[in-house]
């Protein structure tokens, strides 16, 4: 049940920002990838994210703004 909601926050594209900011700040490293996801997260969300402790959700916040063409830096970068 539990992946059919993360599926679910990944494509609606009908979230509230209030929600996805809520969801963001989530204990659950695979909440906080699902909002990473969303093509409706805000590009200060997706820049809070960027710095996740958790490398997938570092990995899906970078691939999000590559998505959009967002210049991103991130303190985890080892390029």
């Amino acid at each position: 049940m539990m992946m059919r909601k993360l599926k679910n926050l990944n494509k609606d594209e009908n979230i509230d920002g209030t929600i996805l900011q809520i969801f963001s700040k989530s204990n659950n490293w695979e909440i906080r990838q699902a909002v990473a996801q969303n093509q409706s997260t805000s590009e200060d969300i997706l820049k809070i994210l960027l710095e996740d402790d958790d490398y997938d959700v570092q990995e899906s916040t970078k691939n999000a703004l590559e998505e959009r063409d967002i210049p991103y830096e991130s303190s985890y970068d080892d390029d």
